[in-house]
């Protein structure tokens, strides 16, 4: 049975903090921008950004105004959790209410008051809606609870490059933990090869992999060790496509107990748009 690595993510944030409280799930934009739910999801992770904004007519229609106390998983483009929020402040005011100080804890582009204003007067525009300072919109507040302070990546936004990688990882983390044989076979191109201690791997196909996941998530699962967060990454390009990936993983308990870590060397290639692993080398 697979697990939904949403709630995976939801259950080591309540484990490891002993919060019981209800959850909602959503990535920043709409379904169609994928691009923009990954850029803002990582301003959240990675750097700035402490807010957000809704027009307070869609988010009546919707019963979705937030409420302060709140907790939401926050999704990547691709429906991946990325990090958990909690808000903190929420307030409907006048469009042409909004200041500086509101502008800069959004943390987009410049986190001027005029960037802010233009963006969001384009981005509601994309869905039909014509924008003055009479319009009423929901200003949110939030704080960064998950994952907690000093885990990789947090409040320092990687250089550019490297973020499809970083996202690669951060999302294969979520399906190691969650046990997704699907989602790790699919991480995979074809013939790529495994190196643990003297032991080689080589996935000569779909199967091979499927096999060898099964077997990890079975380990993993019976020793209570199947958690994995990315304790540190070294990256080095000797490709426009290509990628050499040096990761130490900490592999944790569901208590979030760290149990062990796992030095990992990953040869990466960009196929269509999609990074995935040509192989990879753990380290004693």
């Amino acid at each position: 049975m697979r697990i939904d690595p949403v709630e995976a993510f939801w259950e080591r944030f309540a484990a490891t903090t002993g919060v019981i409280a209800d959850f909602d799930a959503w990535a920043f934009g709409d379904e169609n921008s994928p691009d923009l739910a990954d850029e803002l999801a990582y301003l959240v992770l990675h750097g700035p950004k402490r807010a957000t904004t809704c027009l307070y007519e869609d988010a009546l229609a919707d019963n979705e105004i937030p409420v302060v106390g709140g907790y939401s998983v926050v999704l990547d483009g691709s429906g991946a959790p990325v990090c958990i929020i909690r808000t903190t402040e929420v307030d409907i005011v006048a469009f042409g209410d909004v200041d500086d100080g509101y502008a800069w804890d959004e943390g987009e582009g410049d986190r001027s008051l005029a960037f802010w204003r233009q963006a969001h007067i384009d981005f509601f525009a994309q869905s039909g809606h014509t924008i003055d300072n009479d319009t009423l919109v929901v200003l949110e507040r939030f704080e960064l609870v998950w994952p907690p302070p000093g885990e990789i990546g947090v409040g320092e936004a990687p250089p550019p490059a490297e973020e499809p990688v970083v996202r690669f990882f951060d999302a294969y983390a979520a399906h190691r933990s969650a046990g997704d044989v699907a989602a790790l076979v699919d991480a995979h191109g074809q013939g790529s090869f495994a190196l643990r201690g003297a032991e080689i791997v080589r996935h000569d196909g779909t199967e091979a992999l499927e096999r060898y996941y099964q077997r990890i998530a079975a380990a993993e699962r019976s020793a209570d060790e199947h958690v994995w967060t990315i304790d540190d990454l070294v990256f080095e390009y000797p490709a426009e496509r290509a990628a050499l990936a040096v990761v130490r993983w900490a592999v944790r308990a569901e208590s979030g107990a760290v149990l062990r870590t796992v030095d990992v060397t990953y040869v990466l290639a960009d196929e269509a748009g999609h990074w995935r692993i040509l192989g990879e080398i753990e380290h004693d």
